[in-house]
C-alpha cells in the first residue's frame, strides 16, 4: 500500500505518546509486516528528548528493527545522557551524524555506521561506528562504545584509540 503523508504514533499502556514516526511518502507491506520508502523518514519521542531523521529506510515489524540508510542525524536533549555525565554535556543537546543507522528494539541496540561525528557542548567524538545500548526502563545510556578510529576531545582531554568505551555506573 502506497502512504502520502504517513504518521506512525505509538503509545504507552496510560495513553502517554512514545514516538511520532513521519515520512512524506512510503510503502507498507502488510504481508512482510514492513515499512519502507527511499526518501525522508523523522522519528520523535514523545517526551522530546529524541530526535532522528535520514533518508531511505525500512522498518521491519516482526524482529522489530530500523534501517536508515543514508544521512543520518540525530538530537538527544537534556536528560538522556546517565547522570554521572558532567554538566556540560547534559545541558545540551548531542548531536550525531553518520552514514546509516540500525536500530533493534528487542536487543535495546542502536548503531551508527559510517563517519560518525557526535558533538555537543564540549564534546567532539569521531570514530567508524557507534553503539549504543539504551535501557529498558530510565532514561540513560547503558552501555556507549566507539570503535575504529575512535577520537574523543572533551575540553583539555584529546584521546585516540581503535576502541572507546563509556559504562554507565
Amino acid at each position: 500500500i502506497l502512504m502520502t503523508d504517513a504518521q506512525l504514533k505509538a503509545f504507552s499502556t496510560n495513553g502517554t505518546l512514545e514516538l511520532l514516526a513521519l515520512s512524506p511518502h512510503c510503502d507498507f507491506d502488510s504481508v512482510r509486516r514492513t515499512v519502507c520508502s527511499p526518501g525522508p523518514l523523522q522519528l520523535h519521542t514523545g517526551d522530546g528528548r529524541f530526535f532522528t531523521e535520514g533518508l531511505g529506510f525500512l522498518w521491519d515489524q516482526t524482529n522489530s528493527t530500523l534501517l536508515i540508510s543514508n544521512h543520518v542525524h540525530t538530537v538527544t536533549r537534556k536528560g538522556l545522557l546517565a547522570t554521572q555525565a558532567s554538566s556540560a554535556e547534559s545541558s545540551g543537546n548531542i548531536d550525531v551524524i553518520s552514514d546509516w543507522f540500525l536500530y533493534t528494539r528487542n536487543s535495546g541496540l542502536a548503531s551508527y555506521h559510517g563517519h560518525v561525528r557526535v558533538t555537543g557542548t564540549n564534546l567532539l567524538l569521531t570514530a567508524d561506528n557507534l553503539l549504543l545500548e539504551l535501557p529498558v526502563t530510565g532514561s540513560s545510556f547503558k552501555t556507549i562504545v566507539a570503535e575504529g578510529h575512535a577520537v574523543i576531545d572533551r575540553g583539555d582531554l584529546h584521546a585516540l584509540g581503535d576502541k572507546a568505551v563509556y559504562l554507565a555506573s
